[in-house]
């Protein structure tokens, strides 16, 4: 009987220390998972900080390609004014010489006419 029960004793020893191992094993594959999972987090953190900080990048360099492309239209916009209002004065100029012309042409009419058609005869 003594050693029914030394065997006994020894069999649950054995099995709280296989529940204990167990026990272990759990609590380090649940640890091991939490840190995997923080790792994973922090990866994907990291992710996005870096694709954050990429498209920022990206957004400020079209930002500034488009404020370089707002400032030709500008100039552009400026230099075709400047061209019409070129061509405006040109334009009245010419309107000018054209009055000038015909004045200067009905006055030479007047002046041939009034020879031809003196009163001398």
């Amino acid at each position: 009987e003594t050693t029914l029960a030394t065997v006994e004793e020894e069999r649950d020893a054995e099995l709280l220390q296989l529940s204990m191992d167990k026990e272990r094993w759990e609590r380090t594959a649940r640890e091991e998972r939490a840190r995997h999972e923080q790792r994973e987090s922090m990866q994907a953190s990291s992710m996005s900080i870096m694709q954050t900080s990429e498209l920022r990048e990206r957004l400020e360099s079209e930002n500034a390609w488009v404020r370089l492309q707002s400032n030709e239209v500008i100039k552009g916009k400026a230099i075709l004014e400047g061209r019409v209002m070129l061509l405006e004065n040109e334009n009245r100029n010419l309107k000018r010489l054209l009055l000038l012309r015909e004045q200067q042409q009905s006055q030479v009419r007047l002046t041939s006419r009034h020879r031809y058609c003196t009163p001398d005869s």
